[in-house]
């Protein structure tokens, strides 16, 4: 796993930082405020899966490693939805795991695996719903529209 500067402006990619090397990765994710990362990942031929938190607003992140979890072998997708907590595909269990506070460090950040039940005879499975979750933190847009004596 590795970490990059990107600027909007000019499109240019620096300041490479292997962040977790050698491992086998799978999900990636920021918290709501951008100041943690969140990664799932196995580390060799390894049967357990891990779920470690980054400190990025510290210099040197790649020496915050905290293990959140790891007493699984099946963490694979992370995704940050509206209500800012970190979703995790548990993989064929009938839960997902849930990091309810993301900007908290370390156990602060209070996952539980099996913390959103799904439905009845459901089972996740590796992956959850991609979408580009900065769109669903950015702000709604109001229009008031007025037409004579109606207002939209």
């Amino acid at each position: 796993m590795e970490l990059f500067d990107f600027n909007i402006a000019t499109g240019i990619i620096s300041n490479y930082l292997p962040i977790l090397p050698n491992i086998q990765g799978y999900g990636i994710e920021f918290s709501p405020s951008s100041e943690r990362l969140y990664a799932t990942y196995r580390i060799g031929t390894s049967p357990m899966m891990e779920l470690a938190q980054f400190d990025l607003t510290q210099p040197n992140p790649e020496t915050t490693k905290q293990i959140i979890f790891d007493e699984a072998n099946h963490l694979f997708a992370l995704q940050l939805a509206p209500n800012n907590k970190i979703y995790c595909a548990t993989g064929y269990q009938n839960s997902l795991g849930v990091i309810n506070n993301p900007d908290n460090l370390g156990t602060a950040c209070n996952y539980i695996q099996q913390g959103q039940e799904l439905a009845s005879g459901k089972l996740v499975q590796l992956g959850l719903p991609p979408f580009i979750t900065s769109f669903s933190m950015l702000p709604l847009l109001q229009v008031t529209i007025v037409w004579g004596k109606y207002q939209f």
